[in-house]
């Protein structure tokens, strides 16, 4: 697919899911544009998802005994920014993994007189996100996923963004991990406050993760 007819896929895409309200797959598709007219001999290619049934049959290529996987044929991982993939050498490479996710309420319940809420799960959701990442980049030397957070459960001080270390092998959140420096700890990019992520923001972290991953690719061949 040449890359001007990826950008026409995703605008009908972000057309049919109101995207265009939405700063965080409106960064994306910024990214996409970006990518697409400074590497024309690259083709790029947006997905909004990747069926589980790619990682079962990369881990088939890589495991002696291959893992026994149960879900139906149709399941598929969803990420609310999509995929963007990259063809070098008649391969495909994802380049960018894009998530957001909003947690807590209680700010505004404050304000209602209400009582304290406890903490949502919308973390807990993040822990399925990195183990399908960490998969899906199991053979390269990069992890092209970035998720950004935000709400009042993840004010500074607050016992969420422990968790939110704890997911990611103990490293410090708001930091790029794009590159694999090892085989112990594989930290993803996680850039978590309460304050909302403004679009040109998650365009500049979500470019340098694409562009980073790029060069990553083009140093296998």
């Amino acid at each position: 697919m040449a890359n001007s007819e990826t950008l026409s896929v995703l605008h009908e895409k972000m057309d049919k899911t109101k995207t265009n309200n939405n700063p965080h797959r409106t960064a994306v598709a910024k990214v996409l544009t970006f990518l697409c007219s400074s590497h024309p001999s690259i083709t790029f290619e947006f997905k909004p998802r990747l069926p589980l049934s790619y990682i079962d049959e990369k881990l088939e290529k890589l495991c002696e005994e291959k893992p026994l996987l149960f879900f139906k044929e149709t399941a598929c991982f969803i990420p609310t920014g999509g995929i963007i993939w990259a063809y070098f050498n008649e391969k495909e490479y994802p380049i960018l993994v894009a998530e957001i996710k909003k947690q807590g309420t209680n700010d505004k319940r404050m304000e209602e007189n209400k009582p304290h809420q406890a903490y949502g799960n919308a973390i807990d959701r993040i822990a399925k996100d990195i183990g399908v990442t960490k998969l899906l980049h199991v053979d390269l030397p990069y992890n092209s996923f970035v998720c950004f957070g935000h709400g009042c459960d993840f004010a500074e001080g607050g016992p969420m963004l422990d968790r939110i270390a704890m997911m990611n092998d103990f490293m410090p959140i708001n930091k790029l991990y794009v590159k694999r420096e090892n085989s112990v700890l594989l930290p993803v990019s996680m850039f978590f406050r309460e304050k909302e992520w403004s679009e040109e923001e998650q365009f500049k972290i979500m470019l340098e993760v694409a562009e980073s991953s790029l060069a990553f690719i083009q140093g296998l061949s």
